[in-house]
């Protein structure tokens, strides 16, 4: 029996890789503004920036 393996495979490892990479990365930068968000608003807000960005 032979095995029939796609071509385009490392196309798709690849683009799976940076799919992972990219939610990690999303996480990452979710976790550090849960962890610090509320002190970074507080002061933009008291420098009048708050709504710049």
């Amino acid at each position: 029996m032979k095995l029939v393996i796609d071509p385009r495979l490392a196309e798709y490892a690849k683009i799976a890789a940076a799919v992972t990479s990219l939610a990690a990365l999303g996480g990452l930068g979710l976790a550090m503004w849960l962890n610090n968000g509320p002190a970074m608003v507080i002061s933009l807000a008291q420098a009048g920036l708050a709504w710049c960005f």
